[in-house]
């Protein structure tokens, strides 16, 4: 490395540009292999399709899901809503009539 820098730069004469710049790989090092360029393409297109990916799942699985469960939890208020009539006789004979069919279903399984 001291010979080669000593030729380029320290001789008399020397063209002073550099070893690198001489070589057919002279744009491969000065652009660092395109370590940087590789770095950024990584940065701009894989994590876009990553991030583009997570936001689909959240708004089409994640917020349906939690929409469909807050809409059937609304749907089932509005339905014991229409149940309650503030008559005791009523619970009591629906209470009963719900536990008559048990007993029938189950004297009927066994």
């Amino acid at each position: 490395g001291a010979g080669l820098a000593w030729m380029d730069f320290g001789r008399s004469g020397a063209p002073g540009r550099g070893f690198v710049e001489s070589t057919p790989l002279g744009p491969a090092f000065a652009a660092g292999f395109w370590v940087d360029a590789f770095w950024r393409w990584v940065s701009d297109a894989v994590i876009a399709a990553l991030t583009a990916g997570a936001l689909f799942v959240d708004r089409k699985v994640i917020d349906k899901t939690v929409d469909g469960v807050g809409d059937g939890t609304r749907k089932t208020g509005v339905a014991a809503a229409a149940l309650q009539s503030g008559g005791v006789q009523f619970y009591v004979s629906v209470t009963l009539g719900l536990l008559a069919a048990l007993v029938l279903y189950l004297g009927v399984r066994s």
